[in-house]
């Protein structure tokens, strides 16, 4: 099957390859193909003591979808572990907690807060639709018309 086939049914595609040493390779090496065939393209670089693994880097050269920005690994006596100091939240825990510190937000006050989290609008909207059918946002109207929104600690069944 092909690359997309195995990913249109929810297998993942992983290519393992090295960096190159010239100026135009440092991401990767070989065919200008490989990076326009790619979702995500992300390079693995040891930051610490070169003769033993420590700190590890996880860059994106290439996302087709939204991924961390940079994600650094500690290594230790065997154990990869997230370098807590660099864990983020995901976007839906962003608009969660934006939810649940602004009791009674307006859609548009919604967005306009989720940017400033650095989160699209279109995701913002999204969050709230779904959250309403799911039962986890509750929208009450106000006398002035306006559609105010809340979080609902536990959804109804």
């Amino acid at each position: 099957l092909e690359d997309r086939a195995l990913t249109a049914m929810g297998a993942t595609v992983l290519l393992l390859h090295h960096t190159g040493k010239s100026e135009t390779s440092k991401d990767y090496r070989g065919s200008s193909d490989y990076k326009a065939s790619i979702d995500i393209g992300q390079k693995l670089t040891n930051l610490g003591d070169p003769a033993r693994l420590s700190i590890l880097e996880l860059r994106p050269f290439k996302q087709r979808f939204s991924v961390e920005a940079v994600l650094r690994i500690l290594y230790h006596d065997g154990i990869f572990s997230p370098n807590q100091s660099e864990v983020r939240k995901s976007d839906t825990e962003k608009l969660r907690d934006l939810l649940k510190g602004n009791r009674g937000v307006t859609k548009s006050q919604f967005e306009l807060l989720a940017a400033e989290q650095e989160v699209a609008r279109k995701q913002a909207r999204d969050f709230l639709e779904k959250g309403i059918k799911s039962g986890v946002v509750r929208v009450e109207i106000s006398a002035q018309n306006r559609h105010l929104h809340f979080w609902v600690e536990s959804p109804p069944d």
